[in-house]
């Protein structure tokens, strides 16, 4: 068996290299690119499996298996274009591949659809091949029938030539599948036995297990997985999962350092790393995480934040990646600027803004940031004059920064000397929390604004002093 999957896996490899030939100089059987296509599905390869698709339009024109898969292609990547296309093509009758597309196509479960699912199985008793079965539970699983597969799971079992692939696709659905949960168990203990020297079965029984929270069986069965295959990645993430309920476990620290170094680009993995190493406060550890991070890791946004957060320095080339993997919003880019500037990180500020602006052609907009800046560097009457500034746009005049821009123009305007003008902003804002119910900002914002304006007003008027450089209730100058 595993020659077999070696030799399946080798017949992909030698697809990816011939693509750099000449397509005239490629050449592969008809059954050699539907098992192409159907290995690079189980990987989520499109690039792949389109150009398997494109040579097969080109070798094989009227082959309906190739045909079919062109229909399992644009289900997977563009429902309009699969509905056009089993509207627009024509197929040889009962084709099976072919008729479990349209199931796909049907409406979730409904009475139509539970009739077509019948008729189907009366057209085709037997699921030969295991294609066939993998597509016939995802098209139903896609419909909303997972309880019919459930109710009739036992003649499904007689319908197909190699038990373990039906069980298997139910198995890896149970995460998902409120119908398939109830019976996640029952299914892959049967499969441990059917494949008992398969890693992943024990593996996923391991994980159905831990979500019952059966932690000594979900233990005893990672150890199983584990013994067939030590280097087992999902059996070594498995096993840390079977640990979290004991936190003070030695073994914790071997397997986030062993996972790690053999799966170094899951980024979710790596943060779960940081994590634990926030809880052994130990910030060295944290530093050497950033600094082993491989791009695959740097590219994604809540690492970026930890980066940010522990002042790990050259970020620009973290944020050139961040920007390269689909993060390209700029509300996502003001978002991490402010974050940057909350954790006094400005180097990282200005890493965002500078490849925010060269990678799409516009200018962040950090007008609200520039405004807190030169007030926290004692800029202000340049704070003062970008706040007054009509032109200035953007962040400085989006409602959910009001209140703390109007602070900071109070603020800038004691501590410049313009008491009275700071009296009379104080009163406009007052009138405008009285009497405007739609200024933006919520209850507690405006109350604490309110409180924060009277108690200044209540200063300005007393013949006491007060050291405006000093004073700092809603604290600015930290912020």
């Amino acid at each position: 068996m595993e020659s077999d999957d070696n030799g399946r896996d080798d017949l992909v490899e030698r697809f990816r290299a011939d693509l750099s030939r000449p397509v005239g100089e490629r050449f592969y059987s008809e059954d050699e690119l539907i098992t192409i296509f159907d290995l690079a599905g189980d990987s989520y390869d499109d690039y792949i499996r389109s150009e398997v698709l494109l040579l097969g339009m080109r070798l094989y024109p009227e082959s309906d298996e190739l045909m079919a898969r062109r229909a399992i292609f644009y289900r997977d990547t563009d429902p309009n274009s699969f509905q056009s296309f089993l509207k627009d093509s024509s197929f040889e009758d009962h084709s099976m591949l072919f008729d479990i597309m349209r199931l796909s196509n049907l409406g979730k479960g409904n009475e139509e659809a539970l009739e077509q699912v019948e008729r189907f199985i009366e057209n085709h008793p037997r699921l030969e091949e295991d294609e066939y079965v993998i597509q016939f539970v995802q098209a139903l699983h896609g419909i909303g029938l997972d309880r019919w597969i459930v109710d009739n799971l036992e003649d499904l079992k007689s319908r197909v030539s190699y038990l373990p692939t039906l069980l298997y696709e139910i198995a890896i659905l149970s995460d998902e599948s409120k119908e398939f949960s109830e019976i996640a168990v029952k299914v892959l203990e049967e499969l441990t036995e059917l494949e008992p020297y398969t890693s992943e079965y024990w593996t996923l029984l391991s994980l159905v297990y831990s979500r019952q929270n059966r932690d000594e069986d979900a233990l005893n069965a990672v150890e199983y997985a584990l013994a067939i295959d030590p280097d087992n990645i999902e059996a070594l993430k498995a096993k840390l999962r079977t640990l979290a309920n004991k936190p003070d476990s030695p073994e914790i620290d071997t397997l986030l350092q062993r996972i790690g170094e053999a799966d170094p680009d899951d980024a979710d993995f790596a943060y779960i790393r940081l994590t634990r190493a926030e809880e052994l406060n130990d910030i060295d550890l944290i530093h050497r995480l950033l600094e082993s991070f491989t791009p695959a890791v740097m590219s994604s946004r809540p690492i970026f934040v930890k980066a940010i957060q522990y002042g790990y320095e050259g970020l620009e080339q973290w944020a050139e990646y961040l920007y390269e993997n689909g993060i390209t919003d700029i509300s996502d880019w003001n978002e991490l600027a402010d974050y940057a500037f909350s954790c006094d990180n400005i180097e990282a500020l200005s890493a965002l803004i500078k490849v925010y602006e060269k990678k799409s052609g516009t200018a962040l907009d950090h007008s609200f940031i520039d405004l807190r800046m030169l007030f926290r560097m004692h800029k202000y009457d340049v704070a003062l004059a970008l706040f007054t500034d009509n032109e200035v746009t953007g962040a400085i005049r989006s409602p959910e920064n009001l209140m703390e821009c109007y602070a900071i123009y109070v603020m800038s305007l004691l501590r410049t000397g313009y008491l009275k003008e700071a009296a009379e902003a104080c009163d406009a804002m007052l009138g405008m929390i009285a009497n405007e119910p739609m200024l933006p900002g919520s209850k507690i914002e405006k109350l604490g604004m309110q409180k924060f304006l009277e108690d200044i007003k209540k200063r300005l008027k007393s013949v006491r002093k007060t050291d405006w450089m000093k004073y700092d209730p809603i604290g600015l100058d930290r912020k």
